[in-house]
C-alpha cells in the first residue's frame, strides 16, 4: 500500500513539473516543497499549525537559566544562530527519554523546508539523527548537533521524535 502511495505521489510530482526530490503542498496562498525524504513524517497540517507568535523563550531548568525554548518540553543551550554559520546546539527533552531525532526548519517568508542539523564531515545538512542520550541539565533526555541555515529570518523547527511530532519551536535568525 505505501508503494502505490509513494509511486502516486511520485506521478503527480512529476506531472506537477516539480523536481524529483520535491512534493508541493500548500500552506494559505503560499506553495510549500516538502523533499520526499521526509515528506512520511512531516504532514501539512503540521506546517499549518505553526503559531508564529509562541516564540522561544530563555527559561531556568533549576539547574540552567540559559535555555531558551519551549520550558519543560524542549530546550537548546547555543549560541545565538546566525543564518549561514555553523554551531553547536545542545537539545534537551522532557517527556521522552529515546527515539529518533528529526527537525526540519520551515522558513515563514520564503515558505522554504530544509533540514537544520549540519555534519561538518561530509559538509551537508540533514534531517534525521539517532541516539537521544542520557538525562542531563534537568531534562529526561538531550542530544548535541551542529546547525546550519542558508538564510536568516523567522523559523519554525518542527521537531519529530520517532516520525512523530515532538513539538514547534519558533525562532527570529539573523
Amino acid at each position: 500500500m505505501k508503494r502505490s502511495i509513494s509511486f502516486f505521489i511520485l506521478a503527480i510530482a512529476f506531472l506537477m513539473g516539480c523536481t524529483s526530490e520535491e512534493v508541493s503542498k500548500k500552506e494559505g496562498n503560499k506553495e510549500t516543497a516538502l523533499p520526499l525524504e521526509i515528506s512520511n513524517t512531516v504532514n501539512e497540517s503540521d506546517i499549518q499549525s505553526i503559531d508564529w507568535n509562541k516564540t522561544a523563550t530563555t527559561f531556568n531548568t533549576g539547574t540552567r537559566s540559559d535555555m531558551v525554548g519551549n520550558k519543560m518540553k524542549i530546550g537548546i543551550i547555543a549560541p545565538e544562530l546566525k543564518a549561514k554559520k555553523i554551531d553547536k546546539w545542545m537539545w534537551h527533552f522532557w517527556g521522552i527519554k529515546k527515539g529518533k531525532l528529526t527537525i526540519v526548519g520551515y522558513n515563514k517568508k520564503s515558505s522554504t523546508v530544509k533540514p537544520v542539523l549540519y555534519n561538518v564531515d561530509s559538509q551537508k545538512n540533514y534531517w534525521a539523527k539517532d541516539g537521544l542520550g542520557s538525562e542531563v541539565n534537568g531534562a529526561d533526555s538531550h542530544i548535541p548537533s551542529n546547525v546550519l541555515l542558508n538564510e536568516s529570518g523567522r523559523w519554525a523547527f518542527l521537531v519529530y521524535i520517532d516520525n512523530e511530532l515532538f513539538d514547534i519551536l519558533v525562532m527570529d535568525i539573523k
